[in-house]
């Protein structure tokens, strides 16, 4: 895995971890998932797709529910 996935994953896992906090889980998933799609390029938001799909275990547990709306 190259260092630049690693980043998109630890980006993700810290969106995940700033925006969950006090939100029931929908409402912090959507808001993670938009965040993703509105701040990163398309290129970035379909590798974090991939490797979310390669179930890549440094993917948080919410950051994974934030993806998988992303996939829709």
């Amino acid at each position: 895995m190259s260092t630049s996935d690693q980043h998109l994953m630890q980006m993700a896992n810290d969106i995940a971890a700033n925006l969950w906090p006090g939100k029931a889980e929908q409402e912090a998933a959507e808001a993670t998932a938009g965040h993703i799609r509105k701040f990163w390029a398309p290129p970035m938001r379909k590798k974090i797709v991939e490797l979310w799909r390669d179930n890549d275990a440094a993917i948080s547990e919410n950051a994974g529910k934030a993806i998988a709306l992303m996939t829709d």
